[in-house]
C-alpha cells in the first residue's frame, strides 16, 4: 500500500513540477517584456520632451 501511495505521489508531483516551472517562466517573461514596453515608453516620451 505505501509503494502505490509513492507511485501515485510521484505521478502527481511531476506533471505538477513541470507546472510551476513553466508558470515561473512565463512571469519572469511577462515581467520583463512589461519593463521593456515601460522603458521603451519613457524613452520615446524622452524623445518628445
Amino acid at each position: 500500500n505505501e509503494m502505490n501511495f509513492q507511485n501515485i505521489l510521484n505521478l502527481y508531483e511531476y506533471p505538477f513540477n513541470n507546472i510551476t516551472i513553466a508558470s515561473m517562466f512565463y512571469l519572469l517573461i511577462s515581467l520583463f517584456s512589461i519593463i521593456k514596453i515601460c522603458s521603451l515608453k519613457s524613452i520615446s516620451l524622452r524623445k518628445i520632451s
